[in-house]
């Protein structure tokens, strides 16, 4: 025996309007009931048993939609609490990095809590924790190394006037890299073991870069880093890009600074503007190399030659993307970011 406590038409405008799949199937079974079908019939349409039906169609009788309503299912209760994990946070906050077998360490033994290494993982990304490699900053490097850097490209930029001709001042970065054939810093999905065929024998490729976001990017290999190799580097620089007031971003490695490399920017109306020492880190070409070693480690190739090939091909693709300066100028050149590159 059906009670009818509402409507047809009050009840298919609650089926149409549930947000609840879990009650709206019980409504739609209801529904049938409401149409004349038997209880096994309806129940069976969904999916359902039959003493399912039974047990919905009691509750429907005594208590209509409220108690028909689905109880909200409580799940387990978390080993740590809320005020629990905001704790651990917290103190994991008091300390740059931990790895995972530290942490779980420490839950043990502050909370008497075992969790897997698994779980405590997840714990952290809900904290908002990353997890990555380290990024190894050297300890003599000055604490107001961006402050520093922030002065020096000022000065470089200092009578340059027209700063809002878009192609007038180009704000460039360069660094040498020495890619080699054994670099394996990807890790790649297989069946099974993965294998690379490649060329084993051992290649340095000894790689000069010039990243210009709003400009023509540069790569050429050196047989060294001296300085005339540098100086050689700087024409290149030049001549692929002719008519711009080249701001230059780069490192003070000992040939960048010769009085040989001086005079050659000087000719070649480059202003070379250094970094603060043991601050390799604040020049965006780093990202690009970074990247450019990730990609190279999973490519095959036979020769040396075609060992360049793909640093060439890899390094002009990566250097398009605006990106890896973006923030960098966003940071120390924010009145000019509009202009330079982005």
């Amino acid at each position: 025996m059906l009670v009818k406590h509402i409507s047809e038409a009050e009840l298919e405008d609650l089926i149409r309007h549930e947000e609840s799949k879990r009650f709206a199937v019980r409504l739609i079974f209801i529904r049938s009931l409401y149409a004349g079908e038997a209880v096994e019939t309806a129940v069976r349409k969904l999916g359902r048993c039959r003493a399912t039906g039974y047990l919905w169609l009691k509750r429907w009788n005594t208590g209509g939609l409220v108690a028909l309503k689905p109880t909200p299912r409580e799940g387990k209760a978390p080993k740590l609490s809320r005020e629990k994990q905001e704790e651990l946070k917290q103190m994991l906050q008091k300390q740059g990095y931990w790895t995972t077998r530290e942490v779980k360490g420490q839950i043990e033994a502050k909370f008497g809590v075992t969790y897997s290494l698994r779980s405590v993982s997840r714990i952290l990304r809900q904290l908002g924790m990353r997890y990555a490699k380290p990024y190894p900053r050297d300890y003599r490097r000055p604490k107001d190394a961006e402050t520093k850097l922030k002065s020096a490209v000022e000065t470089s930029l200092e009578g340059l006037e027209d700063l809002e001709a878009e192609k007038n001042v180009l704000l460039g970065f360069m660094d040498e890299c020495s890619p080699q054939t054994c670099a394996n810093t990807q890790r790649v999905w297989s069946f099974g073991k993965s294998v690379i065929i490649k060329d084993t024998t051992h290649y340095r490729a000894n790689t000069f870069g010039f990243y210009a976001p709003d400009g023509r990017s540069v790569i050429s290999f050196m047989e060294n880093s001296k300085k005339e190799s540098v100086c050689t580097f700087l024409e290149e620089v030049r001549a692929n890009n002719p008519d711009e007031n080249i701001v230059l971003i780069l490192d003070n490695f000992r040939s960048h600074r010769s009085e040989a490399t001086r005079l050659k920017a000087q000719k070649l109306d480059i202003r070379l503007t250094y970094l603060p020492p043991y601050s390799p880190d604040l020049n965006p070409i780093e990202q690009v190399w970074r990247c450019l070693k990730r990609e190279i480690s999973t490519a095959a190739f036979r020769t040396e030659t075609e060992f360049r090939t793909i640093i060439e091909k890899t390094y002009r693709q990566l250097s398009t993307r605006v990106s890896f300066a973006k923030s960098w100028i966003q940071k120390f050149l924010p009145q000019q970011s509009n202009q330079l590159c982005l």
